[in-house]
């Protein structure tokens, strides 16, 4: 049991408000180190100097939670009305609103993404990786993160691009009460 628990679940601590509202500083997390990495997904991140910008509020070798907007392949860009569009379609990305529909806001907290475009963005260890190609798309292997307290997260939209190797785990439940785990949304 320990030996499974070791290699596939791993605890984890929320040190940060970057998720907030949907994860807070404190939350326990259970994570899954083979979970499947997918958009929409919260994922542990191992900031790496290799692959990423190293600048204030951020450290090499740092862990932080984020949510995969955009995984190999992909572009996007985000609106005036902070609506994510991914390869053409507009994405409704529900768990940054609250039940009328509208963008959840609050002190310190702001989930409305400002515009901006990947080409403004997607770059690995300081080099645009969009200048170069026609047609900009996230390359093999690569992920963009953000947090979802959106104008208080330091993210991709920071420190660039996310190797998968950078990703220890996708989190899965979060503590409610002593016995008591919640999925992850």
């Amino acid at each position: 049991i320990q030996f499974f628990c070791i290699l596939v679940l791993f605890p984890a601590t929320v040190y940060k408000t970057s998720m907030y509202p949907t994860l807070v500083e404190g939350d326990n997390l259970i994570v899954i180190s083979l979970g499947k990495v997918e958009r929409g997904k919260i994922v542990i991140v191992k900031i790496d100097k290799k692959y990423n910008e190293i600048r204030d509020g951020i450290e090499d070798q740092e862990l932080v939670v984020k949510r995969v907007i955009a995984g190999p392949g992909d572009s996007f860009y985000f609106d005036n009305d902070g609506i994510l569009h991914l390869n053409g379609y507009q994405i409704d990305e529900d768990y940054l609103k609250d039940e009328l529909g509208r963008f959840r806001f609050g002190p310190g907290y702001n989930a409305k993404t400002e515009a901006f475009g990947m080409e403004e963005v997607t770059y690995n260890a300081g080099i645009n990786l969009c200048e170069a190609e026609a047609e900009c798309k996230i390359p093999d292997g690569y992920y963009f993160v953000m947090g979802d307290n959106r104008r208080h997260s330091i993210d991709s939209r920071d420190f660039g691009l996310i190797h998968k190797s950078q990703i220890m785990g996708v989190a899965k439940y979060k503590r409610k009460g002593l016995f008591d785990w919640e999925e992850i949304q």
